[in-house]
């Protein structure tokens, strides 16, 4: 009985990491990606439910690992880093490419980050991912 539920919880495992339509043990879908050539494999969240709760909470996400706001509609999106246990670059998206970074964003900050574009998708990524890997300005996600 114990070997079944192992070798159960096991598969269950290996289908979240071996498909790139499968989901987050958070329950978001998951996708891979690239970020101008760079992959990496993005949790997607697009209900107002799932975006309040972000990334807040977690202890980290692995090294090529993000997480994409969705919204329905482009506009001025704001974020914070209440709830957050580590720190991160914000990238904001319009139509597929960045329009704005904030980078290195510390977890204590309690400032509300609001670039003055208009953005339709933003990217969260570990602090110091943007830089390290020369993304900025007019870089492109495609997924």
């Amino acid at each position: 009985m114990v070997v079944w539920a192992v070798s159960a919880v096991l598969m269950v495992v290996l289908v979240f990491f071996a498909y790139p339509g499968s989901y987050s043990v958070h329950g978001n879908a998951v996708k891979n990606a690239s970020l101008d050539g760079e992959n990496l494999r993005v949790e997607i969240v697009d209900t107002a439910e799932k975006m309040r709760q972000g990334l807040g909470g977690r202890k980290g996400i692995c090294e090529r690992c993000g997480m994409l706001f969705v919204f329905s509609e482009s506009g001025k999106h704001s974020f914070w880093m209440k709830g957050m246990e580590f720190p991160l670059d914000i990238l904001w998206l319009r139509d597929g490419k960045v329009v704005a970074i904030e980078g290195g964003v510390s977890r204590d900050s309690r400032e509300i980050f609001s670039p003055d574009v208009v953005s339709d998708q933003v990217l969260e990524l570990n602090a110091g991912m943007a830089d390290g890997l020369g993304i900025g300005i007019g870089s492109e996600l495609a997924l």
